[in-house]
C-alpha cells in the first residue's frame, strides 16, 4: 500500500511494535523491521511497482542504503525513501 510508520524511543520493543502497526494508517499492516540501540537507525524504501525494502544501521545514510538495496533485491527498479516516512534514529 505504501503506508507505513517508523517509531523510536520506546521503553520496550513490544510497545514500539504495537505503536508502529497502529500508526501505519491502514488495516493489515505488518511489522517488517525491528531496530534498537542508541544511535541505530531504521529505514523503509519503496518502488512504484510495489516492491519495498527495510534496513538498519549506525547512521541514516547506512540505513537508507540498506533499505534501497533490499528493495532492489525484491524487484524494485526505482526504490527510494518515501517523503513522510523518513529514516528514524534512536
Amino acid at each position: 500500500s505504501g503506508n507505513g510508520a517508523i517509531v523510536v524511543n520506546y521503553a520496550s520493543q513490544q510497545e514500539a511494535n504495537s505503536d508502529a502497526v497502529s500508526q501505519c494508517g491502514v488495516s493489515g499492516c505488518a511489522l517488517v523491521l525491528e531496530f534498537s540501540g542508541n544511535g541505530t537507525c531504521g529505514a523503509l524504501a519503496v518502488a512504484s511497482n510495489g516492491a519495498w525494502g527495510a534496513g538498519s544501521g549506525g547512521s541514516k545514510e547506512v540505513a537508507d542504503t540498506r533499505a534501497v538495496g533490499d528493495c532492489q533485491k525484491r524487484g524494485g527498479g526505482n526504490c527510494s525513501i518515501p517523503q513522510g516516512l523518513e529514516t528514524q534514529c534512536n
